[in-house]
Parts: structure tokens; sequence; C-alpha cells
């Protein structure tokens, strides 16, 4: 032991631990960076479900789900208008703009949402 009651090369001016360098700082402000750019890429462009992502196979499935759940809360709808609903959901979602002209022409009294 020294003359001050501390081991050798165990205690700097800093503390126990040495101050870290600049250059491994700016290392981990990096990799974080990534890491976070990764994350967001994950999370906003990878994960959720497009149109395009939905085969024949599955529009069928999610129409006969739709219509079971809709029957299954007492309302009615066959398997082949929640189809036929998705389809034209779909046509939607392809044309901009189409939500304007048509409602213009709805007759005021078969407008959803008015009474």
């Amino acid at each position: 032991m020294r003359a001050g009651g501390t081991r050798a090369g165990c205690h700097t001016r800093h503390g126990i631990l040495r101050p870290m360098n600049d250059g491994y700082m700016w290392w981990l402000v990096l990799v974080g960076l990534g890491v976070g750019v990764a994350l967001t890429w994950l999370s906003v462009v990878r994960l959720p479900r497009h149109e395009y992502d939905v085969d024949a196979v599955e529009r069928e499935e999610e129409a006969a789900l739709i219509a079971w759940t809709i029957e299954s809360r007492g309302g009615v709808c066959p398997a082949p208008l929640a189809h036929e609903v998705l389809d034209l959901h779909q046509d939607y979602l392809a044309t901009p703009g189409l939500a304007a002209p048509v409602l213009a022409a709805v007759a005021p009294e078969a407008r959803p949402g008015e009474a």
C-alpha cells in the first residue's frame, strides 16, 4: 500500500473509473442513432400491412370473418356482400380524390352519418 492508504493504480484523480474519451462517446452516439433508425424503419415500413399484402385466399377469409362478426352481433351480412364491400374499398383506395364527387352525387337521405 502507498502512504495515503490507497493501492497503486486503483485510485485516479476522477474516481475509480477514468472518463471515456471523445472517440468512444461518438461511437456510442452513432450506434444509438443506427439502432434508432433501424427500429423506426421496422415499425413504420415493415410492420403495417397494406392492401397489396392481402392475396385472394386471405381476402375470402377476411370476408367470411367480417360476415361472421356482423351476424354474431345481430346484423345481416352474407360473405359475398362482405367480399364485394372489400373489393369496393380496394377500388376506393386506388382512386385518389374519389370521396368528394361521389358524396356530392349521393342523395342527402342516403349519406352515412347524417340524419
